[in-house]
C-alpha cells in the first residue's frame, strides 16, 4: 500500500463525513449523527481493503466451492441432505469436492 492512496482515503473520508454532516442537518438530525456514519463505513471499508490485502485471494471462496456450495468445504456436512436433486451433478463438476459417501 502506497502513501498516496492512504492519504487519498483519508482525504475522501473527511470529504464525505463533511457531506454526511450537512446531510444530517438539513433533516434536522445532529451533525456529528452524519459523521459518525461517514466514519463508520470509512472503518468498515477500511478493514475490508486491508483483509484484501493480507488474505490470498481476500476473503471469497474457491470458484469451485462457490459452485458446489459451501455445505462441505466450511461446515464438513451438507445442509440440507435430503435434497439429493444436484448432488450427481454436483459430483460429476467436482469429484474431488464432494465425497462418495454423499
Amino acid at each position: 500500500m502506497n502513501t498516496g492512496h492512504v492519504l487519498l482515503d483519508i482525504l475522501v473520508l473527511l470529504v464525505a463525513a463533511k457531506v454526511a454532516a450537512e446531510l444530517a442537518e438539513r433533516v434536522r438530525l445532529p451533525a456529528v449523527l452524519g459523521e459518525i456514519n461517514a466514519g463508520m463505513f470509512g472503518l468498515v471499508y477500511g478493514f475490508f481493503r486491508l483483509q484484501n490485502k493480507l488474505t490470498k485471494g481476500g476473503i471469497r471462496s474457491d470458484e469451485l466451492d462457490e459452485i458446489v456450495g459451501l455445505d462441505l468445504p466450511e461446515m464438513g456436512v451438507l445442509a440440507y441432505p435430503e435434497f439429493d436433486l444436484v448432488k450427481d451433478d454436483l459430483a460429476k463438476k467436482s469429484e474431488s469436492k464432494v465425497p462418495a459417501s454423499v
